[in-house]
Formats: structure tokens, sequence, C-alpha cells
């Protein structure tokens, strides 16, 4: 667990220098590029970081390869993986340069700026930019499968880095989208190009050759991805398009409202998923040697952190959230309670699914949950776009909201659970008491917390209280004594960067 526990440092702090450079940068471009140009870019932006869904799922696929490849000590096996995604890649990309050089244009027009030249252009540039990453991806995709998660997110925090840094600069002097876009994307391909470099230190012959280009390979990627690419789409579907949704039908300065408030919610949802994203090689790895005793160990322990942060995080953002995004991206900003509070819930029903997804990703036992996500995505859509037009904002996160309920909310942990062969009845003994806390937490902080406290500078003091006060409660009445000592111990190794 010690290499489980390195990667778990690192990932977080390629996750803080991430969010850093956000809280950074926003109030920049609320003030410097305005709303609507923001806006404008933020729409752009989704657009260019959904190009990610043409890798077809091979990604998570091709890392649990390659950590079963590398568990079972098969290099070669590595190498051809490695070719046979990079060439795929290589093709992917080509046909989204082609792609973009068609559709920009009529894309911005309708989604971005029917008056805004330069839209088109800066899409262009951050969409070819993306495209030429793809293939280096693959071997930022080897960093993690061979458990150097470490090391593939310091190669993101450097990349986080670099791009903040020079976007700061172009907007101090006076430079816009284009710039931006130049910079941004020039960063992406950087992480991709040191991902190679790295990568040749670690195994030789590591350089993609046409030689071990195997159609065999290709198609033992293609079944697993297929589902994992269906999830892709849902996953966009449901959290990466309501921005063009809002820019379709509300227009460009509306996006920037609901995004810089979505912003600081998946703030919280990024500093938990970066827990279970560092774990994944290592439960593929338990799941591999068929250690399930382990993997239900560490799913209850996860999901009972998953309830003291969901519940901790919701009424702190609740109680802090307003005031924090009035001061950080100006009053203006700021959506409202409706749209806000249904923010916060989003946040805790998807805390509440991370532990068991984690456990459905690493162990390959996703299709059930890709076909649960089409529907979600559909139905997402549809209620979106139709309540935009009725209630504005809080239309577009409460259709997002309601169909992730009906849906995965309830099917992924059914779905984990089966997969560990964990009944229904051992669950609700297991999670009775957390939950009930998490929950009570939840309506005291809606009910009895009024909007002049929640709009004062001294709500981040009442917020910081009503945390301690719950963490300390929900650690004593749901972790054991050896539970507590063992995360105190992991808590002080990782403060101490050992």
């Amino acid at each position: 667990m010690r290499g489980a526990s390195k990667n778990i440092a690192y990932s977080y702090i390629n996750r803080a220098s991430a969010l850093l450079a956000g809280l950074a940068l926003v109030p920049l471009f609320t003030r410097l590029l305005g709303p609507r140009l923001y806006g404008e870019l933020l729409v752009i932006f989704t657009i260019t970081m959904n190009l990610s869904l043409a890798n077809l799922g091979i990604d998570q696929t091709l890392t649990n390869r390659v950590a079963e490849a590398n568990a079972t000590g098969k290099a070669s096996l590595i190498r051809a993986l490695l070719s046979t995604a990079f060439y795929a890649y290589t093709v992917i990309a080509a046909a989204l340069v082609v792609l973009l050089v068609l559709c920009s244009p009529w894309v911005c027009h309708k989604f971005v700026s029917q008056d805004d030249r330069t839209a088109a252009d800066t899409l262009l540039v951050v969409g070819t930019f993306t495209a030429l990453a793809l293939p280096f991806r693959t071997y930022l995709i080897l960093l993690r499968g061979l458990g150097r998660v470490n090391e593939e997110q310091q190669i993101g925090a450097c990349s986080v880095a670099a791009r903040a840094v020079g976007i700061a600069l172009a907007l101090a002097c006076g430079l816009k989208l284009l710039a931006i876009a130049i910079i941004h994307g020039a960063a992406t391909l950087g992480a991709g190009l040191a991902g190679y470099l790295r990568a040749r230190t670690l195994l030789r012959e590591i350089d993609p050759s046409i030689l071990r280009f195997s159609y065999n390979v290709l198609s033992s990627l293609a079944a697993p991805s297929l589902g994992f690419a269906v999830l892709q789409v849902a996953g966009a579907a449901g959290f990466g398009i309501d921005n063009l949704i809002i820019g379709y039908t509300l227009g460009p300065e509306q996006v920037t409202k609901y995004a810089v408030a979505f912003s600081l919610i998946m703030v919280g949802i990024t500093l938990f998923s970066t827990l279970t994203g560092a774990l994944l090689p290592s439960i593929t790895a338990l799941y591999a040697g068929q250690n399930v005793r382990l993997l239900t160990r560490m799913l209850s322990v996860t999901t009972r952190l998953a309830l003291l942060y969901g519940g901790a995080g919701a009424a702190g953002l609740w109680i802090a959230g307003p005031w924090i995004v009035r001061w950080w991206a100006g009053p203006q900003i700021y959506p409202g309670d409706t749209t806000f509070g249904l923010l916060v819930l989003l946040f805790v029903t998807q805390i509440m699914i991370e532990p068991p997804w984690m456990v459905l990703v690493a162990t390959t036992r996703h299709y059930g949950p890709a076909a649960v996500h089409v529907a979600e995505s559909a139905l997402n859509v549809a209620l979106s776009v139709w309540w935009a037009r009725t209630w504005g904002l809080p239309g577009v996160i409460a259709g997002t909201l309601v169909a992730r309920l009906i849906t995965s909310a309830w099917y992924i942990p059914f779905a984990a659970a089966r997969t560990l062969h964990y009944t229904l009845a051992r669950v609700a003994n297991a999670l009775a008491i957390p939950a009930v806390l998490t929950a009570g937490s939840l309506i005291a902080a809606f009910l009895f917390l009024g909007r002049d406290l929640r709009a004062s500078a001294a709500s981040p003091i009442m917020a910081a209280i009503v945390l301690s006060i719950f963490g300390i409660v929900f650690s004593f009445a749901t972790f054991s004594r050896e539970e507590r000592r063992a995360g105190l111990n992991w808590a002080t190794t990782f403060i101490r960067g050992r």
C-alpha cells in the first residue's frame, strides 16, 4: 500500500495545482475578459474537452491491460499495447483535425457567438492542439498502468502551472481568446511529450513501431473500450454539455454565472475523486489476485469516507459558498440560491457514487452502468433543454440532478455490491448510522442557516465550526479505533511527504 499512498499524495499535489490555478484565473477572466467573452471561452473549452471522447474509451482499458501485463512480467505485451494504441490515436487525431477545419465556424455560430469571428479560430486552435496531444497520452497512460501515478501527476501539475502562468500573463497584457487558446493547447501537448520522454527511461524499445501494431491487440481493447466509451459519452452528457445548453438557450453571459458556481462544486468533487482515481491500479491488482476480502474492506472504508466528506462538504458549500463566489468572481456572478442549492445536492450525489464507481471501473465491470448512463444522458439532455427554457439556470441543473437520481445514483452502488457479493442487508447494516448523520447535517444546514448569515464575511468561520463538529461526531460514531489510528498515521505520513 506504500505505492498507493505515494500515488494518492502526488495525485493531490496535481489536483491542488489545478485548483489553485483555477482559483487564481477565474477572477482574472471575469474582470479582464468580462462575463460575455469568458462565457464564450468556457463554451469553447467545453467543446474541446469533449473531443477526448474520440479516444473511444481506450484510455481506461489500456491502463488496466498495462497494469495486468506489468503484474505478470509481460514487457513485450506492454510494447504491443502501446504501439497499437499510439497508431490508433494518430488516426483518430487526424480525423479530428479535418472535422475541426470543416465544422468550427458552424459550431461556434450555433453555440458560442453569432458575431464573434475569432471564436471559430479559437476553437480550431485549442481543438488541434488537443488532437495532436492524443497519441502522446499513450505514455501518460503507461505511467499510470505501471503504478507510477505519482510521475503522471507530477507532469500534470507542471503542465497546469505553465498554463496558468502563461494565461495570466496574456490577460495582463490585454490579449484575448486566441492567445489563451494557443497557451492552453501548447500546455496540453507539452504534457503528452513529457510523458513520452519519461516513458523512454523506464522501458527499452518504447518508441511506437508499426511492426508492433497488432489487430489482435486492438480487438482485445475494443470490447471493454466500447463500454468505457459509452460511459464517457454519458458522463459528458451528464456534466459536460450544460455550458452548451446554456450558451444555446440563454446566452454566453449566463454560462459564466453557471460555470463559476459549478467549478466551485467541482473543486469539492475533484478532491474526493482524486483519492478514488489514485486507488484504481491497486484495486485492479487486488481483483486480479482475487483478494475480494480486502476489496470489500476498501469499499466499506471509502464509502464511509464519502458520507463524511459529502455531508461536511455540502454543509460547508451551502454556508460559505455564496460569499466565496461573490468575493472570488464578483457579486454579479452568483447564480442565485436555487441554482446553487441544486448544485450542492448534485455534489452529494456524485460523492456517494465515487467509491462503488471506483470498483466497477477497476474491475472492468462497467457494461451495466454504461447502459444505465445512456438512459441517464438522454434524460438529462431532454430535461435540461426543456427546463432551461422554462426556469432558466435552475432548470439546467435540476435536469442533471433528477436524471442522475432516477438512474445511476442507485444502480452504480447496487452493481458494485453485486460484484463483491455484498448483500443489501449487509450494506444497510454497515451504512445506517453514517447515512443518518450525513442526512441530518444536510437538513440542518438547509433549514436553519439563513441567507443573511451565508452572505456575510463570517460565513467561512461558521462553515469551519460546523464542519469540525460534524467531522468529530461522524468519525467517532462510524470508524473503529483501529481505522481512526490508521487514518491518522496515513495523514501524518502524507503531510511529511514520506
